[in-house]
């Protein structure tokens, strides 16, 4: 038996502009312009983890209000826009406080959910 991948077909998104040259930008623009009206299936999950991953990587310091008015940008609803920015945000502070020695307390002030 041979394994073959059975993938969902994509239509894009109209109307939200040409790819970043940036790495991390794209791989926001890349998800947004592959995601269907909800985030459900596994494929634009996978592409929005890498874009967390490919942002701590490469240390960027965006915050829930920089990713938020990107997806407004490339056309999300502000509520919508609003989740996936804090989806992206505990992302970076799991990856960030992964090790116990880690003094994550001045990054999560910086822009994340506040803590009580």
């Amino acid at each position: 038996m041979t394994d073959k991948r059975l993938e969902m077909p994509r239509f894009p998104k109209q109307n939200i502009g040409v790819a970043p040259a940036d790495t991390v930008e794209h791989a926001l623009w890349q998800f947004a312009h592959l995601v269907g009206s909800n985030v459900t299936h596994p494929l634009d999950w996978r592409r929005f983890y890498r874009f967390i991953v490919f942002a701590h990587i490469r240390r960027k310091g965006w915050d829930v209000g920089k990713v938020k008015s990107l997806l407004l940008r490339y056309g999300f609803s502000p509520e919508k826009a609003l989740q996936m920015a804090e989806i992206y945000w505990h992302g970076r502070c799991v990856l960030r406080i992964r090790k116990k020695w880690s003094d994550y307390s001045g990054w999560v002030e910086k822009g994340g959910t506040c803590w009580t």
